[in-house]
């Protein structure tokens, strides 16, 4: 119904707003005629008074600002089938999130386990990855992991199918996986 008012002219009172149809464009003559490529109709909502002062009382909370480089949102170990979870030693574990392909030639690219407690490092080669994608990598975990909690690093130069960063960039996913 309002949709119906609203194509015949009619100035619409809905909800938060006012909605009405105008016209954009310049009619040169009292003759002219519509021409689509010239002339534009347009849907305008203006919001009511009282909508706009409800407005001035919400209360906004900025989470951070959006993820821009890579991003790992889940990493699976293929041998339980546990997301965000455990990792198997001498298991496939798949990543999945975003812009996580390693490329780049800076010494620090690839994936490495850091034991949480002892720091040991363990270093990914990255030319053993069965799979190296934007949204997806797999690697196999070393047999030789120690039983505990590992900080995941991923750290790359991609950027998008063509361009590479100048500095490696480094994103870890929100939970640590854990050996038993």
């Amino acid at each position: 119904m309002a949709e119906e008012q609203l194509l015949n002219g009619a100035s619409v009172t809905m909800g938060p707003a006012i909605f009405k149809l105008g016209m954009y464009g310049t009619f040169n003559t009292n003759e002219a005629k519509w021409d689509s490529d010239m002339h534009k109709i347009e849907l305008q909502v203006t919001p009511l008074a009282s909508f706009n002062r409800k407005l001035e009382e919400v209360n906004v909370v900025i989470r951070g600002g959006a993820q821009v480089g890579p991003c790992i949102n889940t990493f699976h170990d293929q041998i339980t089938g546990t997301t965000n979870g455990c990792i198997s030693p001498g298991g496939a574990v798949k990543l999945e999130g975003k812009h996580m392909k390693i490329a780049g030639n800076h010494k620090s690219n690839g994936i490495e386990l850091v034991h949480v407690e002892t720091g040991t490092v363990w270093r990914i080669p990255t030319n053993t990855l069965p799979a190296n994608y934007s949204q997806k990598v797999i690697f196999l975990a070393p047999a030789d992991l120690l039983p505990g909690e590992y900080l995941l690093k991923l750290t790359t130069q991609y950027s998008n199918r063509s361009t590479l960063v100048v500095e490696p960039r480094t994103v870890m996913p929100l939970v640590n996986p854990i050996v038993s």
